[in-house]
């Protein structure tokens, strides 16, 4: 499609958004989401009434202010909140101070071995993690958004949507390089754990 402008971008984001369900933001860091263009793409999408997912790269996280969701890993969460998160209690602490910075409805953060946590109101899970065997994490946090946004987007609770991305998370991370993750899979997956 060749280089897209700002405002170009701004454009079809806003035609898009109009007739979907849901919006994820993935932000890789490369310079797509700089100069607020995050808060002009969450706050449109929260306008129309969408579901709006962001994967961040930020170190700053209050620049997604407003999202529906936030799915930070374990190292992200830890710059942004200033804190090291190696316990669920720090996780818990750490979860809330960005809940409050960012003005979240949600907030999942990925912890690798040690599964995943998910802040949702005023409630926090713990969920386990369901790895298989590791051959590589590419793509993991995409699995993980994107399974979220879809079960949410369907009607699913965030718990349960979650879980699911928690179950196609490990199947992804089972597989080499990046590569998608089926329902058959998922279904497999949580079958295995039944």
């Amino acid at each position: 499609l060749g280089p897209v402008s700002r405002s170009g971008l701004e454009q079809k984001t806003k035609e898009s958004s109009a007739t979907a369900d849901a919006v994820i933001l993935s932000d890789y860091a490369k310079g797509t989401f700089k100069e607020g263009l995050a808060e002009i793409l969450i706050e449109n999408g929260r306008k129309k009434g969408k579901f709006v997912a962001v994967d961040p790269k930020n170190p700053d996280l209050s620049v997604y202010k407003g999202a529906s969701i936030l799915t930070p890993n374990r190292s992200e969460a830890e710059h942004s909140s200033g804190m090291i998160l190696d316990s669920d209690d720090s996780v818990e602490k750490a979860g809330w101070k960005i809940m409050e910075q960012c003005l979240l409805e949600n907030l999942l953060i990925t912890r690798g071995e040690d599964g995943m946590s998910l802040f949702s109101r005023e409630v926090c899970s713990h969920l386990p993690t369901f790895s298989m065997e590791v051959f590589d994490v590419t793509g993991a946090g995409d699995t993980v958004i994107a399974m979220f946004t879809l079960a949410t987007a369907a009607g699913a609770n965030t718990l349960d949507a979650a879980a699911l991305s928690n179950h196609a998370a490990s199947v992804a991370i089972s597989k080499l390089g990046t590569a998608a993750v089926t329902v058959e899979e998922v279904l497999t997956n949580i079958r295995s754990r039944a």
